[in-house]
């Protein structure tokens, strides 16, 4: 794991009108697991499918690596637990067009 200003492992926070310079690797790092670690584990609690709550007026700069880096796949929906299904139908206007 690389350093970061700020880790950030839940988006059920309020993240403002921080400044993150002249970190060795990153300046905000969104960590957003698909399930929730450590000692508060609830196994209701799916961090990558929580909306994010507050996130405004922050700055990085200076960061070797990046100003922001997320990773885990991050989907927020309605049922944060929900799984992710793909329905072509709905999200894809040209999925009946034809294969040419």
């Amino acid at each position: 794991m690389d350093p970061a200003s700020f880790y950030i492992k839940s988006p059920d926070n309020t993240i403002k009108y921080n400044r993150a310079a002249g970190s060795d690797s990153y300046g905000l790092h969104l960590a957003l697991p698909k399930n929730s670690i450590g000692m508060s584990t609830d196994r209701n609690y799916c961090p990558n499918g929580k909306m994010l709550k507050d996130f405004d007026g922050n700055i990085a700069h200076s960061n070797v690596k990046a100003g922001l880096y997320q990773t885990g796949t991050y989907v927020p929906r309605t049922n944060m637990c929900d799984s992710i299904t793909y329905d072509p139908s709905l999200t894809d206007p040209y999925s009946s067009n034809p294969i040419l």
